[in-house]
């Protein structure tokens, strides 16, 4: 639980976690929130949520409560976070990553650039694949660069707009990405000549 100081805007939010969201906003301007703290065997006590600014040194640190930077240097248990809420399961996460991308770069990641180099015909193959690999990390670029707003406006359902667009191209590859297995790259421009909607038939 969080104990609210009543001389600040902070005082409205109620848990550690609205703390130190990132875009903690009110009225159209950041609050700039953060967690305060006494570290123990069962977990945070004694919390508060306070207000922090950027120091010289580019540190955030708190501007109000017990959590001034003087007291801290006092005190090794008194702990201040703006950015993140304390927890045991923090390990988790990285073992999740670490597990996502074994599976995932052995298994489905190298599919797409092994399809990709050889569904073209030889006099299309060196352009194909400059264009589709061009295309591919713009649209990396266009991922990275829109999910910190997709999650701010959505929360989690950002995911279930990947998850959409992720059925849709399975559903579109399901009709248009023929059987290559056995068919030399000769024969790539014959088997491209069939209509799209026919080509997942071939």
């Amino acid at each position: 639980s969080v104990t609210l100081p009543s001389n600040s805007t902070c005082g409205a939010l109620s848990t550690c976690y609205d703390c130190t969201y990132e875009y903690d906003m009110r009225d159209g301007e950041n609050m700039k929130c953060g967690f305060c703290y006494v570290s123990s065997a069962s977990g945070p006590v004694q919390s508060s949520c306070v207000a922090w600014q950027v120091d010289d040194d580019g540190e955030n640190i708190p501007t109000e409560g017990r959590c001034l930077p003087a007291s801290m240097e006092k005190d090794d248990n008194l702990k201040f976070v703006s950015q993140y809420c304390p927890t045991k399961f923090s390990p988790m996460i990285v073992i999740g990553l670490m597990l996502y991308l074994v599976s995932f770069q052995s298994g489905l990641g190298p599919v797409p650039w092994i399809v990709n180099s050889e569904i073209y015909p030889l006099w299309f193959r060196s352009a194909g694949v400059s264009l589709s690999t061009g295309f591919n990390w713009a649209l990396n670029i266009f991922v990275s660069y829109t999910f910190l707003y997709l999650v701010q406006a959505f929360d989690y359902g950002s995911y279930y707009i990947y998850a959409g667009f992720s059925f849709i191209a399975l559903i579109w590859f399901f009709f248009t990405l023929p059987e290559t297995k056995g068919r030399t790259l000769e024969e790539m421009e014959q088997l491209f000549s069939k209509p799209v909607w026919r080509l997942g038939r071939g």
